[in-house]
């Protein structure tokens, strides 16, 4: 199994896993901009690629419908005595374009 993150590791230069970790945690924070534009609540700012958030009154049962449409993966979280939505952005392929139909989907 290590063989082929020793190949990457070999092969790739050093900027290319710098460059993603950095895309990564750019996207996060631009996702908690769009986030709060479309009305939502996020209970920190992100400081890495892990974002944490909640539609006000928003149903229990969200995720879940999310989930079973089977478009995005988000797990959820208590924070505060609330209940958070959260994601983490890895995949290199994710864009603001996949971000705004998750806030579609939540809201």
């Amino acid at each position: 199994m290590s063989l082929p993150i020793y190949s990457n590791l070999a092969v790739a230069p050093e900027s290319f896993f710098d460059d993603h970790v950095t895309g990564c945690f750019d996207l996060a924070r631009r996702f908690a901009v769009m986030l709060r534009e479309a009305g939502f609540e996020l209970p920190a700012e992100p400081m890495a690629n892990i974002v944490c958030f909640r539609r006000p009154n928003a149903r229990e049962d969200v995720r879940r419908s999310i989930v079973e449409r089977g478009s995005f993966h988000l797990v959820q979280t208590r924070l505060r005595g609330e209940t958070h939505l959260r994601t983490t952005l890895i995949n290199p392929r994710t864009t603001e374009a996949d971000l705004a139909a998750l806030i579609e989907e939540a809201s």
